[in-house]
């Protein structure tokens, strides 16, 4: 066997003999420690009565829930109000701005045709009932012939608010709609053109719908002509309107005054005359419709004698006081409303010089009467 010799300066290592009782002590404080991670772990279970109530009222009582419900309650009930009223100055500028497009269209057709267009294309004979269906004008007839159902001032002022093609539909020799069986009956392109909804004559504050109730356009197949919400001015009474010399500026031709309103007619002054105004009236405003087109701004009859404007007043025309009237026979129903609106406290009327204004109920009658003549030599007030 061979032996290995280690060199002789070589040392040999011994093994380190440890302490018992450093190795105790070591141990003891591993306990220690692991102890110590017990008890803390044991006491994330461990709540205090306080701690547990505060946890327990992290959320909502029910009398704290309807606290703050109550709250925002009374919130909405604070900003529902502004936000209303700024809907509904938004929907009053919509409508005046409406208003003033018709007056520049009025003055465009005034500078082509020479004059205002009459508020319809024939004689105001009310709209189309019984007594009337024989009263059809023949084409090419006279002006002041009766002629039932005429078209209106709006239907005439097409072109010059963009509806070139709506207008081109239309026969103005004809009847504005057709009856089963009646002679001169309305092409299909009259019937039609009825029910045309145009935003431009209507108010946005308008909620209801947009046809007419009355019963008289229930012959029509299709009971639906839109309505408008702008209508002529074309007298200061309804005697005046439908007499042999209206006094307002947009008003039927008559047999003794068939020509149409110019400039120069009206002496009153173009800022103390009304051209049209808003109603809100549901039946007897179809918007092509000329035997309804214009109203009177004072209220008939009037308890003391056409004294009581009709602005925001109902009724504006019993039916047994239009049916009592010759020249506006044929009403089935009442006219509930003339010169009227859905804004508060008045409505927007558009002057002949184009502005647009306010005009509230409690006007005087006397100024308001006046603002309806051409050329009645009324002082003017305030409106």
């Amino acid at each position: 066997m061979t032996m290995h010799h280690l060199p002789r300066n070589t040392v040999v290592a011994r093994t380190e003999q440890r302490d018992p009782r450093e190795s105790l002590a070591r141990g003891r404080t591993r306990l220690d420690s692991i102890h110590a991670d017990i008890v803390w772990l044991s006491r994330l279970d461990r709540r205090s009565p306080a701690r547990t109530a505060r946890e327990l009222r992290s959320a909502f009582t029910l009398v704290e829930l309807l606290v703050v419900i109550a709250i925002i309650g009374a919130l909405i009930a604070l900003l529902l109000p502004a936000v209303q009223a700024a809907r509904e100055s938004a929907r009053r500028t919509q409508c005046r701005n409406n208003l003033k497009q018709l007056g520049l269209a009025l003055h465009n057709y005034h500078g082509s045709c020479g004059a205002f267009p009459p508020s319809s294309t024939g004689p105001v004979v009310g709209p189309f009932g019984g007594t009337f269906r024989t009263k059809l004008a023949p084409v090419g007839s006279r002006p002041g012939t009766p002629c039932g159902h005429v078209f209106s001032w709006l239907a005439m002022l097409l072109p010059h608010l963009e509806q070139q093609s709506l207008q081109a539909t239309i026969d103005f020799r004809r009847a504005t709609w057709n009856e089963a069986g009646f002679s001169g009956a309305a092409p299909q392109g009259n019937v039609l053109v009825s029910q045309a909804q145009l935003p431009a004559f209507r108010c946005p504050s308008f909620g209801d719908e947009f046809v007419s109730e009355a019963v008289e356009y229930d012959v029509i197949p299709w009971k639906s002509p839109a309505l408008t919400n702008y209508v002529g001015v074309g007298g200061s009474t309804w005697g005046f309107l439908t007499g042999a010399v209206p006094n307002g500026v947009l008003s039927p031709p008559t047999t003794r005054r068939p020509n149409p309103t110019r400039f120069a007619d009206i002496r009153d002054g173009a800022t103390n005359t009304v051209l049209c105004t808003e109603t809100k009236e549901r039946s007897y405003a179809a918007w092509w419709e000329g035997s309804t087109a214009a109203v009177a701004l004072m209220l008939h009859p009037s308890p003391s004698g056409d004294t009581q404007t009709a602005l925001n007043r109902s009724v504006y025309m019993l039916q047994s006081d239009l049916n009592g009237t010759p020249s506006s026979s044929g009403f089935q129903s009442d006219w509930k409303w003339g010169p009227s609106s859905e804004h508060a406290s008045g409505a927007h009327h558009l002057m002949v010089d184009g502005s647009v204004h306010f005009i509230a109920d409690q006007v005087d009658a006397a100024t308001y009467r006046g603002l309806a003549t051409r050329a009645g030599n009324e002082p003017p007030g305030e409106f």
